[in-house]
């Protein structure tokens, strides 16, 4: 997927539907959550690949950013650089 098309899906931490939902599901679990990598948008036309510690009262207690981006380049001239779009 291109950079355009993950911006256009990616969501601000603040109105992020998943987010919320895994909020409301520890809060009524009262379990902790590490999330996956949720696509975060940031100011500027950047996108964050970005992991959430939520606690069983549904408060975010730790966030990571992925700085290791996946690029490769392979012998038969396909491409994947994930830096062009995190």
């Amino acid at each position: 997927m291109g950079h355009d098309a993950v911006l256009a899906q990616a969501r601000p931490e603040e109105t992020h539907p998943a987010l919320a939902a895994f909020c409301n599901l520890v809060n009524d679990l009262k379990v902790w959550l590490l999330s996956g990598s949720l696509s975060i948008r940031l100011p500027g036309h950047k996108v964050a690949n970005r992991s959430f510690l939520i606690d069983s009262e549904g408060a975010i207690q730790a966030r990571y950013d992925k700085i290791r981006m996946f690029d490769i380049d392979l012998k038969d001239g396909e491409s994947y650089w994930e830096s062009a779009t995190y």
